[in-house]
């Protein structure tokens, strides 16, 4: 693996390759990661030029001095429906580094302290989440009754109906038909909030079905919660990137791509030395796209993703005197807390002082942009409100990492703006989740679009196909 000060240059012969193919993957996130190893599976040489130092960059420095406690960006969690994903991990042999539920169970609180459980059953869909919604204590049994018959109908909803639905707000469609605003806060924005990264109010339709159904009404196990128990640059990362090495790929890190050619597949590095390739898979943000646009025709997708936007997400980690939950994750209805994992249950090691916590707050509009004092202070205020326990833990340290740009957000009518997956310009191919996956902005749909962009280049470069990840 390669992190020079200036660039590399590629040198064909020095690389292992079967097909004579040679494909350059701008970005090295999940989607790009993905494309690499299905290309090199299929026998493609394959160069991977990331412009972070870091394949991830989801670490921050050292909280203090002489401190060995690394903060990344927060506690990433995946749902047992997230098919490929969990089949990655399995490719890739690290399975192990994560925890997958046998059966949904989340404990959620109100803001006085009071909890209640959702759970599934050992029951066929729906009928897996019925009992737990009965004794459901943040709903009424009015409530309950329109919740189950909402999720019916969205259960009902054929996948041509649903994306018809894109330009339609989800809590506009739920109020509709027939939920409260307290419906709406205890228990769709339950859901809704991180998964979707924006609240039912700022949600597609379209997007917020396919959330509901997938996860809770098209398999018994589908909602089961996963988590990596190692830090997340940790993770995919360099499992990914030593099985592209190790078949004869290159990864050169802290190297920005200026132009791409979509006439010959000239990738323009940093330093100014030239990769030559058959293909390119671009898979960068869809706001970093305009920068290549003039080359390789993307003028088209450019002014369709300017009307697309990004919701942020702020992860506060706390370090107490004491333990406050007894448990790996809960969450806290109509709260800045919404999500709280306690990391010293859910990680696989530990190597900080203290009682660790990360305070995880999706579609963070209202406080992405207060000063660090203040963000620590409303969540610190809001712990020791919720649980008895914390009423007297001290803080030891702190961190507040923020993710401005965390997701694609979801907002009614930006279906309609996501081009495809696996869209091809000449022999530019273009990844990431925030292609029309058919999923929200998620780690899910990364590796799908991952998954369509190696498949793209197999099909346009004719190499013989490879098993899919």
């Amino acid at each position: 693996m390669s992190n020079p000060g200036g660039a590399t240059v590629d040198r064909p012969q020095e690389a292992a390759d079967s097909t004579g193919r040679h494909v350059v993957v701008v970005g090295a996130g999940l989607s790009g990661l993905t494309a690499a190893l299905r290309l090199s599976a299929a026998g493609a040489r394959v160069t991977v030029l990331s412009a972070v130092p870091s394949p991830v960059a989801a670490s921050t420095p050292n909280l203090e001095p002489g401190s060995q406690t690394m903060v990344d960006n927060g506690q990433h969690v995946f749902l047992r429906c997230c098919d490929r994903f969990v089949a990655l991990l399995d490719k890739l042999g690290i399975a192990a580094n994560t925890r997958l539920q046998e059966r949904l169970s989340v404990r959620v609180y109100d803001r006085d302290g009071r909890w209640s459980t959702l759970s599934a059953q050992r029951l066929p869909p729906p009928l897996h989440l019925l009992l737990s919604l009965t004794t459901y204590r943040h709903l009424s049994l009015l409530e309950k009754l329109r919740a189950a018959v909402a999720l019916l109908k969205i259960g009902r909803t054929s996948d041509r109906k649903r994306r018809a639905l894109d330009g339609v707000p989800f809590g506009a469609w739920l109020r509709r038909n027939g939920q409260s605003d307290r419906a709406i806060r205890n228990l769709w924005d339950l859901i809704a909030t991180p998964t979707l990264n924006e609240r039912a109010e700022d949600a597609s339709c379209a997007m917020a079905f396919k959330v509901f159904r997938t996860a809770l009404l098209e398999g018994r196990r589908n909602a089961d919660l996963g988590y990596a128990t190692v830090p997340l640059d940790e993770l995919v990362a360099p499992a990914a990137l030593s099985r592209i090495e190790a078949s004869g790929g290159r990864v050169v890190l802290g190297t920005a791509v200026q132009e791409i050619s979509a006439r010959d597949g000239r990738v323009q590095v940093a330093a100014g030395e030239t990769y030559e390739a058959d293909a390119v898979v671009v898979a960068v943000p869809f706001q970093s796209l305009p920068q290549f646009a003039p080359e390789i025709g993307l003028g088209g997708v450019v002014e369709a993703a300017s009307g697309l936007h990004t919701s942020p997400i702020v992860n506060v980690h706390l370090w107490l005197d004491r333990p406050v939950l007894d448990v790996e994750f809960a969450a806290v209805l109509d709260s800045p807390l919404q999500f709280v994992f306690n990391r010293d249950l859910m990680m696989s090691r530990r190597d900080w002082t203290g009682h660790y916590l990360d305070v995880s707050i999706s579609a963070a509009h209202d406080c992405v942009g207060l000063p660090n004092d203040e963000v620590l202070r409303i969540v610190v205020d809001e712990l020791r409100h919720v649980f008895s326990s914390a009423r007297d833990a001290m803080v030891l340290k702190s961190a507040v990492v923020r993710q401005r740009h965390a997701t694609l957000s979801p907002a009614p009518g930006s279906l309609a703006l996501r081009p495809p997956m696996g869209a091809t310009f000449g022999n530019v191919v273009l990844a990431g989740d925030w292609l029309d996956t058919d999923w929200p902005g998620t780690m899910e749909g990364a590796v799908r679009s991952g998954e369509a962009a190696g498949a793209a280049v197999i099909a346009r470069l004719a190499i013989p196909a490879a098993p899919p990840l």
